[in-house]
């Protein structure tokens, strides 16, 4: 699958093609404001409640095999997450737990998105739509599309080179559209997850948010890499097939750019678009 990655034609965004990096976001940086929606089913029964306290006790309090009532394993936990409350207080007290827990992932997940080719064509969309090249252009400093181009990826070698990483905090996949992108969470999905944090509900469905976006966002067709950190990741070489630069392209960055590219990718195409014709021309370099 081939996928393409518009950029602004920063310092960053060059530092980042001269060394085979990619950047990956903080979700609050991305353009849709309501990027891993959920919602806190705070309707939760007495057994609920018991189970997530016995669960979180199990894994937070547990240090000796001396056994302990109900009651006091409660009142303990209370006084760990807060020291005047009382037990009447025990599901606010673990609402906002939850929802912090929540918020944490949230901000701790790295997203590198890209476009993918949406027909079996050459120069396949989004290449040749002018209204993408155009909202690129609106975030930078040149006018038109003086300072934008498009690298193009290798899905077959980035998702290879991401399965591959020891610490298992990659993942991949296309982004689906819903009209409601948000996810419930339950009590029970944290309770679950206290007892096994690899497989649980909770884990399935944050994952589902972060590849859920509004049907509004459709036309992007986006292709996601989620790292389990924010910043600068390093890939192969290879994965960069070919750059595309529009003819209104800055000389000064053009030169740049293909500086890079001959030095860094020697086997990447180098290709010239015109986007001022009714329909966009492309050219090898």
């Amino acid at each position: 699958m081939r996928l393409f990655k518009f950029r602004q034609g920063n310092s960053d965004d060059l530092k980042a093609l001269e060394n085979s990096q990619l950047w990956f976001a903080k979700i609050d940086t991305l353009n849709d404001e309501e990027e891993f929606s959920w919602v806190l089913d705070k309707n939760v029964s007495d057994a609920e409640w018991v189970n997530l306290l016995c669960e979180f006790y199990q894994r937070r309090l547990a240090r000796s095999n001396t056994p302990v009532q109900l009651d006091d394993m409660i009142k303990t936990v209370i006084r760990m997450q807060q020291p005047k409350a009382e037990i009447n207080d025990i599901p606010h007290i673990f609402l906002k737990g939850i929802d912090s827990f929540l918020h944490d992932i949230k901000n701790s997940i790295g997203i590198c998105s890209m476009a993918m080719a949406s027909e079996e064509h050459i120069y396949p969309y989004p290449l040749t739509n002018p209204d993408i090249w155009k909202e690129y252009a609106k975030h930078t400093e040149g006018t038109a599309t003086s300072k934008c181009y498009c690298l193009e990826y290798d899905s077959t070698v980035l998702d290879s080179f991401f399965d591959s990483g020891e610490d298992g905090k990659f993942t991949h996949g296309r982004v689906q559209y819903s009209e409601n992108n948000k996810v419930i969470i339950t009590v029970s999905d944290y309770a679950a997850y206290l007892k096994n944090e690899r497989s649980s509900d909770l884990l399935r469905k944050t994952s589902k948010a972060a590849f859920t976006k509004k049907s509004k966002w459709m036309d992007e067709v986006e292709y996601r890499f989620i790292s389990g950190r924010v910043g600068l990741q390093s890939i192969p070489v290879e994965a960069l097939k070919a750059i595309y630069v529009p003819n209104t392209l800055e000389e000064k960055l053009r030169d740049k750019l293909f500086g890079i590219v001959e030095r860094q990718y020697p086997s990447a195409e180098k290709i010239e678009l015109t986007l001022e014709t009714p329909s966009v021309g492309f050219r090898k370099l």
